[in-house]
């Protein structure tokens, strides 16, 4: 979507074909392409690529967001709002913005799991703000569900988290936190640079 180069196109599409052909029945994903289990992780990342390849011109089948959304809905439990691995059970953070986004890019943006969802990660104990499982993976679904829910809840959520990155930033300016800086230093750019609506998604 940001590119001049004609060769990603062609690539662009047998990365989707593939994505498409690696959904399960249930309408999820796994870690391998091939259609048979699925969780929650992989299904999010599945439908944030999905809807990125859209926003660049590829076709994407309507049916298979929709079905994405199905199995995004079972994942989340009804008592607390939040979003479990391969079922409701379990309900986590990371996994909880993750499904919330996933919904909201698949078109459910005024479901009822969504506000459940938001209200969840709204009521996570304050230490989602210093240290959690999974930190950067969470706060990269987190701020961006902030950010679609409303200038309140962005603003409130952006402060917290840009503080406590910069606080972590390193001399160079690059972040090695959980998974060290290669995969840090882009996830903590990604978080801060929300507001500034460089990628299509954040628009």
């Amino acid at each position: 979507g940001q590119s001049k180069n004609r060769n990603i196109g062609p690539a662009l599409k047998k990365a989707v074909d593939i994505t498409l052909r690696a959904q399960n029945p249930q309408g999820g994903w796994r870690y391998s392409p091939e259609p048979k289990d699925a969780d929650m992780s992989m299904t999010g990342m599945h439908i944030v690529a999905l809807n990125s390849a859209k926003e660049a011109g590829i076709y994407v089948p309507d049916g298979s967001l929709t079905r994405a959304a199905k199995y995004v809905l079972s994942c989340q439990d009804e008592t607390s709002g939040g979003f479990g691995y391969t079922s409701a059970g379990s309900p986590g953070f990371a996994r909880t913005g993750g499904g919330i986004l996933s919904l909201i890019l698949c078109g459910q943006r005024h479901h009822p799991s969504v506000k459940r969802g938001l209200e969840f990660l709204r009521r996570y104990p304050q230490k989602k703000f210093t240290g959690t499982s999974h930190f950067l993976y969470a706060h990269y679904y987190a701020i961006q569900c902030m950010y679609q829910s409303g200038e309140e809840d962005f603003n409130a959520w952006y402060s917290r988290i840009t503080k406590t990155l910069l606080s972590k930033q390193r001399p160079d300016g690059s972040w090695s936190m959980e998974e060290g800086s290669a995969y840090s230093t882009p996830m903590a750019i990604l978080i801060l640079g929300v507001p500034y609506r460089y990628l299509p998604i954040y628009q």
